[in-house]
């Protein structure tokens, strides 16, 4: 077994710090950008984001009600519970 060194470790971290900074600059770049519906009404492309699936908190309630629809249907079609 290997063990990790500083230099791993550091290498590590690195990695997190340019991983941030590319998500703060691409907030910011969303942020800069606007655009408008039909109806005249602007969002910046960061509103929208924080509003659709792209936004981590949304997938992950939208994957776990995806979940709960795919059980449902599979307890209707045999005899079992399924509780929440």
């Amino acid at each position: 077994m290997t063990e990790k060194t500083d230099a791993d470790t550091g290498k590590y971290w690195k990695l997190i710090y340019i991983k941030r900074k590319q998500k703060e600059k691409n907030r910011q770049y969303l942020e800069s950008i606007f655009i408008s519906n039909e109806v005249g009404e602007q969002f910046s492309l960061q509103e929208l984001s924080d509003r659709s699936v792209s936004n981590p908190a949304i997938r992950v309630n939208t994957k776990r009600l995806c979940r709960i629809l795919i059980t449902k249907r599979f307890c209707r079609a045999r005899p079992c519970s399924f509780l929440t």
